[in-house]
C-alpha cells in the first residue's frame, strides 16, 4: 500500500528565539503525515515559492505590524496556498493590520496535532475545491463559445474576435483578413445521403480547419454550412496561402456516404482584407459574404477576392433580430435586390448602428435578447440622425402585440414570423421607393 503524500508546510517566524521554540514544538509533528520547514528572513518566502507547499503558518501575535507586513508579501507572491495564523491573537485583530488574506487562525497554547492536521486537511480541501470550481467555470465559458457540432468557435464568439481585430486594426493599423467558406450543395449531401452523414461532413471539415490553420488564426462555424476563418495581423497575400492550402486540402478528402460510396465536397471561398472603406465589422462581414457569392456563381472550387469596388449605393437598411438565420435570410433577399443592409443581433448593436450613420428602412424584431424591440423603435424615432424613420415591426403569431401602440412609435408595418423572403422585398420596395433589380 502506498503511504499518502506528506503535508507540506512553511514556517515563517523572523524572530530567531522564538524560531526556535517553534521548531523544538513542532518536533512532535515529524512521521505524523506533517513536513515542517522553517524560515527567518521574509525575502526567503520569494526564494521558496516554487517549492509546492500546501499550506503557510505565520507565528503572528496581535500589534505586530511586520508580522502582517510578512503577510502582505505572501499573499502577492502565493495567494493559491492557505496561509494559518499561529498565534495568541484572534483573526479580527490581525487582518485590522492590513492582512485580509487569512485563511484561519489557531491558538498556538492549545494546539495539538489532530487539531492541526484536521484544520490543515479541511483548508486543503475547501483550497482544492475552489480550484475546481475556476477550472468548472473555464471549461464553461469554453463550452458557451463552441460549436458543439464541428468542434470549431460557434458564430456569436468568432464575431467578438473579428470585432477585436477589426478595433485592433482601427487603433494600430495591423492588417486582417477573414475568409467565408461554403460547402457546395449542402442540401444534395443531406437528402442523398442523410444527415448523420451530412453532419459528418461538418465534424470533418471542421477538424480539417482547425488541423490547417496557424495558431494565431481563428475558425468557427458561421452558420449552418458556412465557415469562417480569421488571420489577425495578417495581410491578404499571406492569408491567401492559407486559404489555398486548405482549399487543396478539402479536394484531398474523401467522404463516406451510403453502401461505403466515398465522394469528395465542394466549397467556395470569399476572402477581404480590412481597408478604409469598411467603416464597420459588417462591412467587413459584408464584403466577405459577397466575394463568397460569387465564388459559388463562378464554379466549384473558387477563391474569390473582393476587390476595391465602391460600397453599394442601394438604400441602406438596418435590420435588428437576434434570430441570425432569420437575420441572414433577410440580409441575403435584400442584398440580392440592390439594399444595403445592416444587421445588428440585439438592442446594443442596433444603438450603435444608429449612431453611425443614416438609414432608409427599419426592420426591427420585438423580441430581442437585452431590451425589447419597442425600446429601440423609441430610440429609432427619437434619434437626431433619422428624418422620418420607416419601420417594420417583425415577431411571432404568440407575441401579445399592441398595433396602437406600435403606430404610436412610427411604425408602418408589422410582419407576422415566419413570413416570406418576398414579403420583406416588397415592403422594402415600397416604403424606400427604389426599383426593383
Amino acid at each position: 500500500m502506498v503511504s499518502p503524500q506528506p503535508i507540506r508546510i512553511l514556517f515563517v517566524e523572523p524572530d530567531s528565539r522564538s524560531r526556535r521554540v517553534v521548531e523544538l514544538y513542532f518536533r512532535g509533528f515529524s512521521g505524523k503525515g506533517l513536513e515542517i520547514e522553517t524560515i527567518g528572513e521574509p525575502q526567503d518566502v520569494y526564494r521558496l515559492a516554487d517549492k509546492g507547499w500546501d499550506v503557510i503558518l505565520v507565528d503572528t501575535e496581535e500589534g505586530d505590524q511586520s508580522k502582517v507586513d510578512i503577510l502582505k508579501k505572501i499573499h502577492n507572491r502565493m495567494a493559491h496556498i492557505p496561509v494559518v495564523a499561529l498565534g495568541g491573537g484572534t483573526k479580527q485583530m490581525i487582518t485590522t493590520g492590513g492582512a485580509d488574506n487569512l485563511d484561519d487562525v489557531l491558538p498556538k497554547l492549545t494546539v495539538n496535532t489532530a487539531y492541526l492536521l484536521r484544520t490543515i486537511t479541511h483548508l486543503l480541501q475547501c483550497r482544492r475545491l475552489e480550484n475546481r470550481i475556476e477550472e468548472l467555470k473555464k471549461e464553461l465559458v469554453e463550452v458557451s463559445h463552441t460549436d458543439t457540432l464541428s468542434g470549431l468557435w460557434n458564430r456569436h464568439y468568432i464575431t467578438e474576435r473579428i470585432t477585436e481585430e477589426f478595433m485592433n486594426w482601427e487603433r494600430y493599423q495591423h492588417p486582417l483578413t477573414i475568409c467565408m467558406i461554403d460547402i457546395n450543395e449542402f442540401e444534395y449531401i443531406n437528402d442523398t445521403y442523410g444527415y448523420e452523414v451530412a453532419d459528418e461532413v461538418l465534424r470533418s471539415l471542421g477538424k480539417l480547419l482547425y488541423d490547417q490553420k496557424r495558431n494565431t488564426d481563428y475558425a468557427g462555424r458561421y452558420s449552418n454550412e458556412t465557415f469562417c476563418m480569421v488571420f489577425p495581423q495578417t495581410p491578404l497575400s499571406s492569408a491567401l496561402i492559407g486559404v489555398e492550402r486548405i482549399r487543396k486540402a478539402i479536394l484531398r478528402t474523401l467522404f463516406t456516404g451510403k453502401a461505403a460510396s466515398n465522394f469528395t465536397v465542394s466549397v467556395s471561398f470569399g476572402v477581404v482584407q480590412v481597408t478604409e472603406r469598411h467603416s464597420h465589422i459588417t462591412d467587413l462581414i459584408g464584403s466577405a459574404r459577397q466575394a463568397l457569392k460569387k465564388a459559388k456563381a463562378a464554379g466549384e472550387n473558387r477563391v474569390e477576392v473582393a476587390g476595391a469596388e465602391p460600397p453599394a449605393s442601394g438604400p441602406k437598411i438596418l435590420i435588428v433580430d437576434g434570430d441570425e438565420a432569420h437575420l441572414d435570410l433577410c440580409r441575403d433577399v435584400l442584398e440580392e435586390k440592390g439594399f444595403v443592409p445592416r444587421a445588428a443581433r440585439n438592442g446594443r448593436e442596433a444603438i450603435e448602428a444608429l449612431q453611425e450613420g443614416k438609414y432608409d428602412l427599419f426592420v426591427v424584431d420585438l423580441q430581442l435578447s437585452d431590451m425589447s424591440g419597442q425600446e429601440v423603435i423609441r430610440r429609432i424615432s427619437a434619434s437626431r440622425n433619422q428624418n422620418s424613420p420607416r419601420i417594420i415591426a417583425t415577431g411571432s403569431a404568440s407575441d401579445a402585440v399592441d398595433q396602437d401602440e406600435l403606430q404610436a412609435l412610427g411604425v408602418e408595418h408589422f410582419l407576422h414570423k415566419p413570413f416570406s423572403p418576398q414579403s420583406i422585398v416588397a415592403l422594402g420596395l415600397e416604403l424606400t421607393g427604389a426599383d426593383s433589380k
